[in-house]
């Protein structure tokens, strides 16, 4: 047929799909609450993570091709300015290499346009929930043109990595934070000395990631680039004995896979406390209602790292909270498990 379908979740039990320029949202029992027809094909649709959902289309003409988005709550009201958000105009008509990701309360868009009078630019922007854009001075430029588009990976809420190609023969990433700044090298960290075809990314649970791909048609090739941005850098937990010494503070780290389906990893870690070679800890899992639904820890530890694998299979769906407790720390953390 051609068009691709959307799901998106917009809240517990309530979802958003799409076909072609038809936007739907349904509750769990399959009711329709809201039916939108847009103007154009819908390229993307993300929870706004407030009962809502965020869709992005081409608008424009076929000379002047436009990225542009709208937000709606459960019930398809329009929540952004009328009749929609621009994000991009003058995208490359042939092909401009449109990516979408949600990274924390922002929505990035990267795509291939002309910029300044010069075509085949490859540019970044961001959208924030209220539907002002996250870069006061416009797109970003990623990379030398002409260029091929990038994509988007997200690593930590603060920080966004841009896989792009200046050439046929290099592959290269960039990070940036919320404000525009590059966080790496300016020029970008090589990757592959042939651009990779056929590619796949995913988080390596560190701050970094992992790509792989294909490069001369046949051979398939896989790289790590780390939090920061060395190529291969594998960073490993500390043995407790020796974390002791080390550690000042407690901390309770994202849980990875997230989502995840049915288990995933918590990790902490605890420090020496005064005179105290050991601390009560407890690490507990609560559901949207505050209800407690797991208790993973719940004894004295001694000072070191840990990681806990928690198995979700007897939960349904849904967002759930997890929180550790040492003495008077307390920190909770939000994770999402998707059958």
């Amino acid at each position: 047929i051609g068009y691709t379908i959307h799901l998106s979740k917009m809240s517990r039990g309530h979802f958003a799909f799409c076909y072609s320029r038809i936007l739907f949202g349904f509750n769990i029992n399959g009711v329709i609450s809201f039916r939108d027809s847009l103007p154009y094909r819908i390229l993307n649709i993300t929870s706004d993570e407030a009962g809502g959902v965020v869709a992005s289309w081409f608008g424009g003409s076929s000379s002047n091709i436009k990225i542009i988005s709208q937000r709606k709550d459960s019930v398809g009201n329009n929540l952004w300015q009328e009749p929609y958000v621009e994000i991009a105009d003058s995208l490359y008509y042939l092909n401009p290499s449109l990516d979408i990701k949600k990274n924390n309360k922002y929505i990035y868009y990267s795509w291939t346009g002309k910029k300044n009078g010069i075509d085949k630019v490859t540019q970044l922007h961001a959208l924030r929930l209220d539907g002002s854009k996250l870069f006061p001075n416009g797109s970003l430029t990623i990379g030398k043109p002409p260029s091929g588009g990038a994509a988007i990976i997200p690593l930590e809420p603060n920080k966004t990595a841009l896989i792009y190609s200046d050439s046929p023969d290099s592959l290269l990433v960039q990070t940036y934070d919320t404000l525009g700044n590059k966080l790496w090298n300016k020029d970008g960290i090589l990757i592959s000395h042939s651009s990779m075809g056929s590619q796949s990314y995913t988080t390596d649970g560190n701050g970094g990631f992992i790509i792989a791909g294909t490069i001369e048609q046949f051979t398939i090739v896989a790289q790590q680039v780390s939090k920061n941005g060395n190529l291969g850098e594998i960073i490993t937990s500390i043995d407790n004995n020796d974390s002791k010494s080390i550690l000042t503070d407690i901390c309770l780290y994202q849980n990875f896979p997230n989502p995840f389906n049915p288990a995933t990893k918590i990790k902490f870690s605890i420090p020496v406390v005064g005179t105290s070679l050991m601390n009560f800890v407890e690490l507990k899992i609560f559901d949207v209602l505050g209800s407690e639904v797991a208790a993973l820890v719940n004894e004295y530890k001694p000072a070191g790292r840990y990681e806990i694998i928690f198995d979700a299979s007897t939960l349904s769906s849904g967002i759930y909270f997890y929180t550790l407790q040492a003495g008077s720390f307390r920190e909770t953390k939000k994770m999402v498990l998707i059958r």
